[in-house]
């Protein structure tokens, strides 16, 4: 089943179907320039992801960890993938010093479980009662 869903994932409409928000490159440009160690952790596969990024013109390197779905046998609000991603992450870092920035309410349960704090990326404000810090677009990550 997972091999059959990756396989539609990976096709060449999918990737072309994907959009990018304005503020991405260069926010998380600006993150890594200043000294920030940046990854992705999705339910996805990580050749689906580098390729979307690839087609949205974001540059790969940006990123020093990714964890897909073939890394995991739990998935998110698990805090299996995070974790996974944590001990992926080329320096060792204090659980406080790492934040987990998500787009949905099982992002940010998985990096509370996780034991790092979460923060939600709510671009359409569909989250008005969460109980986690918020922010509306990713110049949020630098202006707080």
């Amino acid at each position: 089943f997972v091999k059959q869903i990756n396989f539609y994932l990976n096709t060449k409409e999918t990737v072309e179907h994907s959009k990018i928000f304005f503020d991405t490159i260069e926010v998380l440009s600006k993150l890594k320039d200043n000294g920030k160690t940046l990854g992705i952790v999705t339910s996805n596969n990580v050749p689906h992801v580098k390729e979307v990024c690839e087609f949205l013109k974001i540059d790969t390197n940006l990123f020093s960890v990714y964890v897909g779905n073939e890394h995991t046998k739990n998935t998110k609000p698990d805090p299996e993938p995070v974790l996974k991603a944590i001990e992926f992450l080329p320096t060792k870092y204090n659980k406080n010093e790492i934040v987990y920035v998500g787009d949905a309410l099982n992002d940010c349960l998985a990096g509370v479980r996780a034991g790092i704090d979460a923060i939600l990326l709510d671009r359409d404000e569909e989250y008005k009662d969460s109980p986690y810090l918020k922010i509306s677009n990713l110049w949020g990550l630098i202006n707080e």
